[in-house]
Order: C-alpha cells, then structure tokens, then sequence
C-alpha cells in the first residue's frame, strides 16, 4: 500500500505562503481524486502548519465528503469535545457585541450575509472513533463532531442566539463519513 503523503506548505517569507497552485502540485493524486478542493483548500492547505496533522492518520483522503445544507436547528446540533463548545459560545457573542473580532474578515462577512464564506467541515455519526487532536482516548461527538471552522461556527452560533437580523436559515456544510480500515 502507498502511503499518501499531506505536505506542508512552504513558506516563501514570514507573511507569504507557497502560492495554493503550486501547493496542489505536491499532493498526491488520491488526495486531488477524492477530498474537494474546497476542502483542500479550507483545510488541508490553510492548516497545513497547524491544525490538520494530527487527521492524516485517519486518512482524509478515503473520507465520503458530501455538500450539504443545515439548518440553525442542525448547527446547534453540532458539537465539539472538551470545553471547545463553551469557547465557541463565549467567542460568538464577541462577533455580535460589536466587540473587535466582529471587525475580523469573518465576523464582517458573516454579520452582513447571514451565514458561513465557505462551508464548514463537520463529521456524522464518528462517535466510536478517537478525536485524534485530544490527548488520551477521547472520542469524538455524535451526530456532528466539528473537524473545521471553528472561527465560522462561532459566529454563527453568536448570530443564532442573538436572532441576528441578516441570519440565513440554511448554510452550506461538508458532511463527512470517516472511513475505518
């Protein structure tokens, strides 16, 4: 069996990255084959320093990944292990108190189009298998455990509390299977 190598994004200077073009060169054609490029470029590239290492064991690229809509009842469903879900509480009502993170990319674009810039990637029913960021043998959440957009879901778990004026009802998520061997 060939291993499927995630390489890391090279960094051409401390405030400029390997452009995501040349970065799609190096990944294997499995990877180009089976996640979309959505979420490669979501998350596989922009958490390549970070934040995405810890998946490859659990081979992303052998994941069923499905376009899907939520609705807010559906986002609430979400969860997170540890104490992930109280910081994003607490970090979504500083998107919509007018408190600075509401001037970040994020919170601006969201405040005004009621819902996420590029979808967030949530896994289903993974409630038997280990969260490979937590130490121990921690298992992840069921239904939804989130795997990215923390920053996203936070804002938009502070705009569902609050009943924010510009909400969507429904927002874009990548649904996915994790594979077992």
């Amino acid at each position: 069996m060939v291993e499927i190598v995630y390489p890391r994004v090279k960094e051409i200077s401390s405030l400029d990255k390997e452009p995501l073009s040349e970065y799609l060169k190096c990944l294997s054609k499995d990877v180009i084959d089976n996640v979309p490029m959505d979420v490669i470029e979501q998350w596989i590239y922009r958490h390549s320093d970070g934040g995405f290492e810890e998946w490859i064991t659990l081979k992303p690229h052998t994941w069923s990944y499905d376009l899907v809509s939520f609705s807010n009842d559906m986002i609430l469903d979400i969860d997170h292990v540890g104490s992930w879900m109280d910081e994003l509480r607490n970090e979504g009502r500083e998107y919509v108190t007018g408190k600075p993170r509401s001037e970040l990319y994020i919170g601006k674009y969201m405040l005004d189009e009621g819902t996420f810039p590029a979808p967030i990637i949530v896994a289903h029913q993974c409630g038997d298998i280990v969260h490979p960021r937590m130490p121990g043998e921690v298992k992840m959440k069921s239904p939804f455990q989130l795997i990215e957009g923390h920053k996203r879901l936070a804002c938009l778990l502070g705009m569902i509390e609050s009943c924010h004026e510009n909400l969507k009802d429904e927002h874009k998520v990548w649904l996915v299977t994790i594979n077992q061997d």
